[in-house]
């Protein structure tokens, strides 16, 4: 059968619901299965054309279908080896909380590693995942995975922020729990050196701070001491940015060479599309300094960085946003994030949310209390009962909805510490 006709006797069978006297539990079950069932078939035809017509394994239909398959309600892009990282409920559900199981599969969407118990689940851009898993006693030990799921060590906590990690390179507490060192993704350390504060890797680089000196660190292991750091930032397009006085700013390249210094306060952790965004002292607004050291944009009251070639400025209560010449292309809008994968999260009218690609289309989405940038090709949104579900580019639901995992108070692991970024 094809279809066109299965659509055509669905349509035939809503004509003659008023025909019906009543129905019965049982009878209320069969529909509810046979819908389930079409919309199985269906689901599986789509698939079918995907692979036929898309490169199928970065969709994310792909990854929805393999959710499906095992419920799953969250799972990530699939690495080079071909595996993802994924989560599902372990246990019941209480509330909106769960106690959470991390698994590993395929692209077939077959089970490779089960880790029960877990929190924190990280994972970097090279399918390294990072994850917290509690014992019996709630002790937490923080365990770093392989992309085919080979456990490469075992930490008594963690550091770093993993989803901000461009390399294989992580940051993580050594054993006395008190000082930082570099890792690399097979668990062994990048050097002998710990330090007392870190700035995680990026571009190839890392910044280490030791008895109140900053370090650059390369990938293999070199520390050069750079005069006039005093709290940098991570490397973004070929440049570092470290404050380095009162109301004073230097900018460093990747040989540790100054570029030039500016006065000012940085809100941003380094140069988006070729600009930085700086608010002056002298007037409090808002600037985008260029790779050169001139302010090359504002001034503006308010002031986001650029992402995607866009950046939001506000103006009469209103957020709009401009190109790189400072020309408004979108807006204005109640609110709005940056951009993210093609796609921001704008407020047309209030608690009206639609999603604006970088050509300026809108599609509207259904009626949430909150959504977040996209990261890995989906957006987690929060509706008014405070149920969290994760939505494509299209604004439709993908996965299951997301559960919070159980709050825990672990009894060796007194860090709970943001990443110096």
């Amino acid at each position: 059968m094809k279809c066109g006709q299965i659509s055509f006797m669905l349509k035939y069978l809503a004509t003659k619901l008023n025909e019906f006297d009543s129905l019965l539990p049982r009878h209320i079950k069969e529909a509810k299965e046979l819908a389930a069932s079409i919309d199985r078939v269906v689901f599986d035809v789509e698939i079918k054309i995907l692979k036929e017509k898309t490169d199928y394994d970065s969709t994310i239909r792909h990854r929805d279908y393999i959710c499906r398959k095992n419920n799953l309600y969250w799972i990530s892009e699939f690495s080079e080896a071909g595996t993802a990282w994924a989560e599902a409920v372990q246990g019941n559900i209480r509330g909106n909380e769960a106690d959470v199981k991390v698994v590993l599969v395929d692209r077939d969407g077959k089970l490779l590693k089960e880790i029960l118990d877990t929190g924190y689940l990280g994972i970097t851009t090279s399918g390294v995942a990072i994850i917290s898993v509690y014992d019996d006693d709630n002790n937490r030990e923080t365990h770093l995975f392989s992309s085919q799921g080979e456990e490469r060590g075992t930490f008594a906590t963690y550091s770093s922020n993993p989803d901000q990690q461009q390399g294989d390179i992580l940051g993580a507490f050594d054993e006395s729990g008190e000082h930082y060192r570099f890792i690399k993704s097979t668990g062994e350390p990048l050097n002998d050196s710990t330090y007392g504060r870190i700035v995680d890797f990026s571009e190839g680089f890392g910044w280490g701070e030791a008895t109140g000196w900053w370090y650059l660190v390369d990938e293999n292991g070199n520390n050069t001491y750079i005069r006039d750091v005093k709290s940098p930032k991570m490397f973004s397009e070929g440049l570092a940015v470290s404050y380095t006085g009162p109301e004073k700013y230097i900018v460093v390249d990747t040989q540790g060479k100054t570029k030039f210094t500016f006065e000012g306060t940085v809100l941003a952790n380094g140069y988006k599309d070729g600009l930085l965004l700086v608010q002056k002292y002298n007037d409090f607004h808002f600037y985008y300094l260029d790779k050169e050291g001139h302010f090359k944009l504002g001034p503006y009251k308010g002031a986001r960085s650029f992402s995607d070639g866009f950046a939001i400025v506000g103006r009469e209560s209103k957020q709009y946003f401009i190109d790189a010449n400072g020309v408004e292309k979108f807006g204005p809008f109640v609110s709005a994030l940056d951009f993210s994968e093609g796609y921001a999260v704008v407020e047309t009218a209030k608690d009206q949310y639609s999603l604006l690609d970088t050509q300026g289309n809108i599609t509207k989405v259904k009626k949430y209390q909150y959504i977040e940038e996209f990261r890995s090709g989906v957006s987690e949104a929060t509706d008014y009962s405070g149920e969290k579900s994760f939505l494509d580019h299209q604004g439709r639901q993908v996965f299951g909805h997301k559960i919070e995992r159980i709050s825990r108070t672990s009894k060796t692991n007194p860090f709970e510490v943001e990443p110096f970024v």
